[in-house]
């Protein structure tokens, strides 16, 4: 992290707030009731589920609307995202193609005058300091909700593309490391739960793993 503020410290860097920034929509749900919206449908229509199991970049949802379903704002564009911004706050995802989701997202699309100042990549890693926003100033009565109006007025950073283009590279082989070091993890609880089955089955006393112990302790 250390390289990322090396990398600004020295920068005149430009503060813009997201409405001025992105194109800011709200998501919904055709009338379930009518099958032409959702009889083999074609377009995405994302939900939470989809999100939680699909990760920072949505491909492909559960369920799919028809082209009837769409309003005549028409469909959320690629390289967009969206935001949960009620109930489970702080969600996001980036779109892979054109496509829709529930009331619970607001999409967010870069504006076309800022397409060549401020990349996706960047703004997919800076969504995870979005997302604390909202989280934290999320209000508190029964049903959470962000209050749209102080999200767009919420500034974010936009350095030179060349800086941008630095720092996504830093961020991307940190996001490997993490990963390696999760399943690095992940085999060494499978191997401590093994060994803990195998030690703990005092029926078995003379086994291979207790021996294994026995000789690793000597």
């Amino acid at each position: 992290m250390n390289k990322i503020w090396d990398l600004i410290k020295n920068e005149k860097v430009e503060w813009k707030t997201i409405g001025e920034v992105f194109e800011i929509r709200n998501g919904y749900t055709p009338y379930k009731n009518n099958p032409d919206y959702w009889k083999d449908g074609v377009y995405n229509w994302f939900r939470l589920d989809d999100l939680k199991e699909q990760g920072s970049v949505l491909k492909k949802s559960k369920q799919k609307i028809t082209k009837e379903a769409v309003k005549g704002s028409g469909l959320f564009k690629k390289n967009s995202f969206l935001l949960s911004t009620t109930a489970t706050i702080g969600q996001f995802g980036l779109l892979y193609e054109d496509s829709l989701a529930n009331q619970q997202f607001t999409n967010l699309s870069v504006k076309k005058e800022y397409e060549n100042t401020i990349s996706v990549e960047f703004l997919l890693h800076y969504f995870y300091e979005i997302s604390e926003w909202c989280i934290n100033n999320s209000n508190l009565s029964t049903f959470k909700k962000v209050n749209i109006n102080e999200l767009k007025e919420l500034k974010i950073p936009i350095p030179s593309i060349d800086t941008q283009n630095k720092i996504v590279k830093i961020l991307d082989k940190f996001n490997i490391y993490v990963k390696e070091l999760e399943r690095e993890l992940e085999r060494r609880n499978k191997q401590y739960k093994y060994y803990k089955d195998k030690l703990l089955a005092f029926d078995n006393t003379d086994s291979p793993e207790r021996e294994t112990l026995r000789v690793a302790n000597k």
